[in-house]
C-alpha cells in the first residue's frame, strides 16, 4: 500500500463526501467538487474518517490510491477553507 494511502482523511464538521457509481462528490460550505475514481481503489468511509485500500491484482493500484487519497485531501480542504 501506498505511503500516502496509508493516512485516512478526517472530514471536518459541514463537510460531506459522496460515493455514487465510481465518482465521488464532496460539498462543503465553500461548493461542491466532483472527481472520478479510479475502479483500482476502494474508498471506504466509516462516520468522519476516509481511508483508500488499492484493490489486489492491479499493476499500477498501489501509485492510484495514494494519488486518490491526495485527491480527496485536496477536495475535502477546498470545499472547507
Amino acid at each position: 500500500m501506498s505511503r500516502v494511502a496509508k493516512n485516512p482523511i478526517a472530514l471536518p464538521k459541514g463537510v460531506e463526501v459522496n460515493l455514487a457509481g465510481g465518482n465521488v462528490t464532496v460539498k462543503g460550505p465553500l461548493g461542491t467538487l466532483k472527481q472520478r475514481l479510479s475502479p483500482v481503489v476502494v474508498l471506504k468511509r466509516e462516520g468522519d474518517v476516509v481511508t483508500f485500500e488499492a484493490v489486489a491484482g492491479g499493476e499500477n493500484a498501489n501509485a492510484m490510491s495514494g494519488t486518490s487519497r491526495a485527491l480527496l485531501n485536496n477536495m475535502v480542504i477546498g470545499v472547507s477553507k
